[in-house]
């Protein structure tokens, strides 16, 4: 009874490490200083270059053509407690966010622009360490990814009414990631011991659609309609044996925005959600308690408040999303070359605090040149089977320049 408990201990714990498992922490942070320090509510009022990744509809209200480019630095820490010992440890990161171009075509209509960006809105940072001890059973384990998608970006917006914007933005999808993953245990007799780094390019597409509808240039309704992508992987093991190929999918995706542009202040809201896995995979047996069978949900509120004796404007938000563990659903190829079954297990990994962001920002508008600048704070917590509890915490800072001519 005392082996068996010990074997199904190491199960759970070499599942808890990440390498096997299905859930990963996926970090869709966006682009954009201005969308950034509003908490990423941005849906009803972008109409920059950001707008191919936020709705590309808003590129039909960018009267001018404009370069933007945007920086990121990042740090992210995270606290492990495991049979009450207490590991904590952290990663820093320094990025290019954000280079693209928008050319605006004014038509006797309103307007059509066409954009093309380099982004990088999704990451995959996580890293944590936990050991302890239970009676004479010893576990240890760090692991650590650090990597994401870029977004090579195509998009257009047309207004086909007054005050009515439509717009699509395609994206070819390529990335890399690093995983080191080690992890060992040991009790009276016996020591396992793993250590894996992998190397995984990343390689397919995605896609977007937008609609805008502007009141008299006051009041907006935005929506962002995202669509299921693929994007293949290949894994390079260290031990040369046991590379992987596979598939992550992404399920439909949907965000409904409010804005309002009043002389003293902009505030903007919107809801979003994540469609059941059900709808890309209407075949599959997927149980209704798994969590790719739920809908998950988000939202919040930003603002933007000038400032009159300068042309300085303060920016804050605040956004509310359930932790996901199947923001991506991984699929492997068997020998065969046929996918063998979605993984819509969660691996035992629920959310005690789903993920709060609070940002605010600055931003200086000086003629035809903009420099923002943004910050946010981002926390959650997870429990792992009962076991192993970790709390995260996310600082970024974005820094925006633009120009508009």
């Amino acid at each position: 009874m005392k082996n068996s408990f010990k074997f199904c201990m190491l199960c759970v714990l070499i599942a808890t490490t990440g390498i096997f498992a299905n859930v990963r922490i996926v970090h869709r942070t966006g682009v954009g200083a201005r969308a950034y320090s509003m908490a990423n509510n941005y849906v009803a009022i972008a109409k920059d270059l950001s707008s191919t990744y936020w709705n590309p509809a808003g590129l039909a209200f960018l009267p001018v053509r404009e370069f933007q480019m945007s920086l990121f630095g990042q740090s992210q820490e995270s606290v492990s407690s495991f049979f009450d010992n207490i590991e904590i440890d952290n990663m820093q990161r320094l990025h290019l966010l954000q280079c693209g171009f928008v050319h605006a075509l004014p038509t006797s209509r309103g307007g059509v622009s066409l954009a093309g960006a380099y982004q990088n809105p999704i990451i995959f940072d996580d890293i944590n360490t936990f050991s302890g001890t239970f009676q004479d059973t010893t576990v240890s384990s760090t692991y650590r990814t650090f990597g994401g998608l870029n977004f090579w970006t195509g998009g257009f917006g047309i207004q086909v009414a007054p005050g009515t914007g439509i717009g699509v933005s395609v994206s070819l999808v390529t990335g890399r990631e690093n995983t080191r993953d080690q992890f060992s245990i040991s009790y009276p007799g016996i020591s396992e011991q793993d250590d894996y780094n992998i190397e995984t390019g990343y390689l397919g597409y995605d896609l977007r659609a937008g609609f805008l509808y502007s009141y008299q240039e006051k009041a907006f309704w935005g929506i962002r309609l995202v669509f299921p992508s693929r994007i293949r992987f290949t894994e390079e093991y260290s031990d040369g044996i046991s590379d992987g190929t596979g598939t992550l999918y992404s399920s439909y995706r949907a965000v409904f925005g409010f804005a309002m542009e009043l002389p003293f202040m902009v505030f903007s809201t919107e809801v979003n959600m994540r469609a059941p896995y059900t709808y890309v995979f209407p075949n599959e047996n997927i149980i209704k308690k798994s969590p790719a069978a739920k809908t998950k949900v988000g939202g919040g509120l930003g603002i933007e408040i000038p400032l009159v004796v300068t042309p300085l404007l303060i920016r804050a938000g605040y956004a509310y999303n359930e932790f996901d563990t199947h923001a991506f659903v991984v699929k492997y190829n068997d020998t065969d070359e046929q996918f063998t079954d979605a993984p819509w297990s969660s691996d035992g990994i629920t959310a005690e605090k789903d993920k709060h962001l609070i940002t605010a920002g600055l931003a200086w508008l000086l003629g035809n040149w903009n420099f923002e600048l943004a910050y946010g704070y981002q926390f959650w917590e997870l429990n792992t089977n009962n076991t192993l509890f970790q709390e995260y915490d996310m600082h970024r800072v974005l820094a925006s320049f633009s120009m508009r001519f």
